[in-house]
């Protein structure tokens, strides 16, 4: 019962976890042990929240940070209250899927090298949809000009217990990797741990722990601590056994999907001429990603489907959806979801949602984000807002990376991505209010 396990701050025995002592002592040092840390953090407010605690703890009001473009909302988030100056990489876009791939590796070389006195480099490995590239080049490039590294591995705690996806954030030398324990592994939500391996964090550690302090609840839910440190321990002891029985469900997935005429799995041929070298392209066997409008199927006719027969998946837009296995997954979950999708009947359709998909862009801001955000704004009718400069983010969920960010000129091409988002009952998206966009007030 778990409103039982729910224990008061009063009680001495367990320690604090805003202090970081007793049994959360312990927890911590075990978290770090497992992974190989400096330190690690557990964190009980999600790893949007753990991103604000690094960024805060690294970065003043102005210094720059080159993002990666297929950030997390609250990495826009943590640029704001941190006041940091982004430089934002360059969008790598997979039309036919409908995904956003990691960055082109050559582009973060060159950004790097032109912004060497950049602080910090924060990049998202993996996606949502699994996707990965090999990041010791880069970390040691950034590391050359003395330039942080943060990995937002949210979606790859799991990684660390198998060496089929050797080397990780922190086997590739990132000074900071934040994970959502509960994506890949067992925790609660909200689970997420702050692992670090910057050899500076003792002239750090007190900014740190006031950030620490700054962003969490002095009430944390200790359920959550002690999901994170079960989900740490079985990993432990049998990652390698769950994340091979994972792996064996992929390929049976992934083989009997390709006998299906309707469905196209997302594999490293699809990924030629988005990169350099696929052959650094990993791809995650948590994540299947499967293409369906290849077959002339629409979204609609694939979701409501899959929904009645009880199957949720992680993800969907109008190309593909996203399988999501667990470390729980089972072969009886398995066949059932073979069965559903072998027993697909639909309508065929001319593929005419294909033009009205949306897709990110590069950004550039006019003005800062934290400025934008800050600024006195004034709410438009979204049709009212070309050429306006943003005061909010515009962000279709999930996969929760913003179309729009403040101090962004909002654009034509903006609204009508908005409008079919929003013309789709399914979609939800954030920062519009009514039809209506926060925008920076001009002055008469």
């Amino acid at each position: 019962n778990i409103f039982l396990t729910d224990t008061s701050v009063s009680d001495p025995s367990f320690g604090s976890l805003l202090s970081h002592t007793g049994a959360f002592k312990d927890a911590e040092r075990l978290m770090s042990n497992a992974y190989g840390t400096l330190a690690s953090f557990i964190n009980v407010l999600g790893t949007s929240t753990s991103n604000k605690i690094v960024y805060m703890t690294l970065l003043n009001k102005g210094d720059k940070v080159i993002v990666d473009r297929n950030m997390h909302k609250s990495i826009i988030h943590s640029i704001i209250v941190s006041g940091a100056n982004p430089i934002f990489l360059k969008a790598n876009f997979h039309p036919d899927f409908g995904i956003i791939l990691p960055t082109r590796k050559e582009i973060v070389l060159k950004q790097i090298e032109e912004n060497k006195n950049a602080k910090l480099l924060s990049l998202t490995v993996p996606t949502y949809d699994g996707l990965r590239y090999y990041l010791p080049d880069i970390i040691n490039y950034a590391h050359s000009y003395k330039m942080k590294v943060l990995v937002d591995e949210a979606w790859g705690a799991h990684m660390h217990f198998h060496t089929d996806y050797y080397p990780d954030a922190l086997q590739s030398g990132a000074d900071y990797v934040v994970q959502s324990i509960h994506k890949t592994m067992g925790g609660f939500s909200q689970s997420s741990v702050i692992h670090v391996n910057d050899k500076d964090f003792s002239e750090r550690k007190r900014d740190f722990y006031e950030n620490y302090m700054f962003f969490s609840s002095t009430s944390p839910f200790y359920p959550i601590v002690a999901s994170i440190d079960v989900s740490r321990k079985m990993m432990s002891i049998e990652g390698k056994q769950v994340l091979e029985r994972m792996k064996k469900y992929y390929n049976i997935l992934v083989e009997e999907l390709d006998k299906m005429e309707e469905f196209k799995v997302l594999r490293k041929s699809y990924l030629r001429g988005y990169f350099e070298d696929i052959n650094e392209i990993l791809i995650d066997y948590s994540r299947i990603v499967v293409n369906f409008s290849f077959a002339g199927i629409t979204k609609k006719q694939i979701w409501n489907y899959l929904v009645r027969n009880n199957i949720i998946v992680e993800k969907i837009n109008y190309k593909s959806f996203t399988l999501l296995l667990g470390v729980g997954t089972t072969t009886n979950m398995v066949n059932h979801l073979l069965r559903v999708l072998k027993n697909f009947k639909y309508e065929k359709r001319e593929l005419y949602e294909q033009s009205h998909f949306f897709h990110w862009d590069d950004i550039e801001v006019k003005i800062p984000p934290f400025e934008a955000y800050q600024s006195e704004g004034e709410w438009l009718e979204l049709k009212n807002c070309e050429n306006r400069i943003s005061s909010n983010m515009i962000v279709p969920y999930p996969p929760g990376i913003p179309l729009i960010i403040p101090g962004q000129i909002i654009t034509m091409k903006h609204i009508e991505n908005i409008l079919m988002i929003i013309s789709s009952d399914d979609i939800e998206i954030h920062g519009i209010a009514k039809g209506k966009i926060k925008v920076v007030k001009e002055i008469k």
